[in-house]
């Protein structure tokens, strides 16, 4: 009798299959617990030092948050110090002294000249915006790591800046309807300039696709009463992983509305119902729900990736936290 060779492990690709191709999964493995004694932590001593600890405090939260992703089973590391954070905020208290305190300082001698520099101050927070935004995604793209290589963000903020601006101008122009076209224009402009060490990320997202998924999304919310909202940011936050490249693997992101729905029901009655207690497991569940369902298909050689000069200051990510814009974990 003829021997017979081991049985091929079920699971296994057989030589007649096609191998799936290779895929880097994301997932948080941070708990809620462990999140809480760090907010506890950070509020004890901010209160006890008067707000001293606040840019530590801030530090401390971003870095637990960060260095419990993991991005294919590796942990990303995050290198900010609370001092940088303190310097910039001096720096973001003397633009704001600039802008606004000496104009209120002259209005008590000359009221005319004090509201002309008030103006002027308002009128000078709109280039700010873009300028905080791209300087502080540098910022911390700068000081994150993964395998012992950093992130970075590559050219300066003035293209940016003039991007905004023109769609801005446009937005208002159009009543809005250049809005959607002109978010996609803003977000390939980060996208194709971000970086892993010594490899670029690529965006190739059409922008009259993201057009069509913003006003289809702007309507049905209005039509459904905000119901909509949750499947509107699944479909545009979809597209936008979707056309993520680097190297030749392509982002996903599995993430539906009805999911998407859930994750706002329980971060809203969790913060209601817990007097805002609930705030790091809430933050815990919502991360992990939504890192779960990221991925990038295909190869990527880490192996060809090498280091590169990062810079990035802390004050450009103070100002946008000044400012309110929503660039948190």
């Amino acid at each position: 009798m003829q021997a017979m060779g081991p049985f091929p492990q079920p699971g296994a690709p057989q030589p007649w299959q096609i191998a799936p191709p290779p895929r880097l999964d994301l997932l948080y493995a941070g708990t809620g617990s462990g999140l809480f004694f760090v907010v506890a932590k950070n509020l004890l001593l901010t209160l006890v030092t008067l707000g001293i600890y606040l840019p530590w405090a801030r530090t401390e939260r971003r870095k637990y948050l960060c260095q419990n992703i993991e991005v294919g089973g590796q942990r990303l590391r995050y290198h900010g110090t609370g001092r940088e954070v303190l310097l910039g905020y001096l720096k973001v208290a003397a633009l704001y002294l600039l802008l606004f305190g000496v104009p209120m300082g002259v209005s008590a001698v000359y009221p005319t000249v004090g509201l002309v520099l008030r103006v002027v101050g308002v009128f000078a927070i709109i280039p700010l915006i873009p300028i905080a935004i791209f300087g502080s995604v540098r910022y911390r793209l700068s000081r994150t790591s993964l395998r012992g290589v950093r992130f970075g963000l590559d050219g300066g903020a003035k293209g940016y800046l003039l991007l905004y601006l023109k769609v801005m101008l446009f937005t208002v122009l159009t009543l809005g309807l250049y809005g959607p076209y002109g978010s996609n224009q803003l977000h390939r402009y980060l996208i194709a300039r971000h970086r892993y060490g010594s490899e670029a990320f690529a965006y190739d997202g059409p922008d009259i696709e993201a057009w069509k998924i913003s006003i289809r999304g702007f309507f049905l919310t209005i039509f459904t009463f905000g119901f909509y909202y949750s499947w509107y940011i699944a479909n545009i936050s979809r597209f936008r992983l979707a056309h993520t490249t680097f190297q030749g693997a392509r982002g996903r992101l599995d993430l539906r509305g009805g999911e998407m729905f859930q994750i706002v029901m329980v971060s809203y009655f969790g913060m209601l119902l817990t007097l805002g207690i609930g705030l790091p497991w809430v933050t815990t569940y919502a991360l992990q729900v939504i890192l779960s369902k990221i991925s990038f298909e295909g190869p990527i050689d880490f192996g060809r990736i090498e280091q590169r000069a990062v810079t990035g200051s802390a004050a450009a990510d103070d100002l946008a936290s000044a400012l309110d814009i929503g660039l948190e974990v």
